[in-house]
């Protein structure tokens, strides 16, 4: 089921998550797509994104970066 990304930070906050079926904004930002793996642990949610990997997916950290964590 298709979410924005507004509702996604909201009920996956401090999860990776992964989406497939991703719309785009008018700057090529992710407005919203559907959540199909989360979980608080980044190699759990990452064995999904595999080959998966397109211009319609998106894998990230929801919520603040925690203590200890670097992010490029």
């Amino acid at each position: 089921m298709f979410k924005t990304m507004e509702t996604i930070e909201k009920e996956y906050d401090g999860y990776w998550v992964f989406m497939v079926n991703c719309k785009k904004g008018e700057f090529h930002e992710i407005i919203g797509g559907e959540v199909i793996a989360f979980d608080k642990d980044k190699d759990a949610v990452a064995k999904f994104w595999g080959d998966k990997h397109d211009s319609k997916t998106y894998f990230r950290y929801i919520g603040s970066i925690p203590e200890g964590m670097g992010v490029l």
